[in-house]
C-alpha cells in the first residue's frame, strides 16, 4: 500500500509521527504485504534530522520500524553559495525561494542522505527511463554488496521494482 504526506515549513515532528503511526500498526498486522511511504519536499521541512532517521536507520524516536515499509522522499534543489543577502531570510542553511507567491526553505541534506540521492535529469523516452532506472539500481546493488557481503538485489526483483516505478 502507499501513503503520502506533503511535507512544508510548518511540517512538525509530532505531525510526522501522527501520519507514520497507522501505517506502522498496520505494517505489524500485515507482515506479508509491503508498505511504501512517500514524503514529499522532505528538504522544505525543519525535521531532517527526524527524517535521517526514519528513512537511513529504519527507526521512530529509538524504535526499530517494520522491515515492510519502504521510504522514499523528494527534494528540492538546494542552491549552495548563491549570496545569503540576496535569498536567505534564515540565518543558517536555509534559502528562501520565491516562486509565485509561494515562499518556502530549502535545507541542505544530511551528509549520510546525499549518499543516497538519486539525481533524475529530464529523459527523453520510456527506454531512456528503463535504462536510467536499471543503472541507478545496480549502482545501489553495488554499493550494498560493498558494505554487506552479499548481493541483496535478484534480477526478479529488480526487474518488479523497475515496472513498478514506470507506472507510479
Amino acid at each position: 500500500t502507499m501513503h503520502r504526506t506533503l511535507v512544508h515549513p510548518g511540517t512538525s515532528s509530532r505531525e510526522i509521527e501522527e501520519f507514520l503511526q497507522p501505517v506502522v500498526e498496520m505494517a505489524k498486522l500485515e507482515n506479508d504485504l509491503e508498505f511504501v511511504v512517500f514524503f514529499d519536499e522532505v528538504n522544505t521541512s525543519s525535521c531532517l534530522g527526524l527524517f535521517k532517521e526514519i528513512i537511513m536507520d529504519k527507526m521512530l524516536k529509538g524504535k526499530q520500524l517494520p522491515e515492510n515499509i519502504f521510504f522514499v522522499a523528494a527534494i528540492n534543489p538546494y542552491l549552495d553559495g548563491l549570496n545569503q543577502t540576496d535569498l536567505c531570510e534564515n540565518q543558517e542553511t536555509a534559502i528562501t525561494m520565491k516562486t509565485g507567491q509561494h515562499v518556502y526553505f530549502v535545507h541542505k541534506l544530511p551528509f549520510v542522505m546525499e549518499t543516497i540521492r538519486w539525481k533524475y535529469k529530464a529523459l527523453e523516452s520510456r527506454d531512456e527511463l528503463d535504462a536510467y532506472i536499471r543503472q541507478k539500481l545496480k549502482l545501489q546493488e553495488k554499493a550494498i554488496a560493498r558494505s554487506t557481503g552479499e548481493e541483496n538485489f535478484t534480477t526478479v526483483a529488480k526487474g518488479l521494482f523497475v515496472d513498478m516505478l514506470m507506472t507510479a
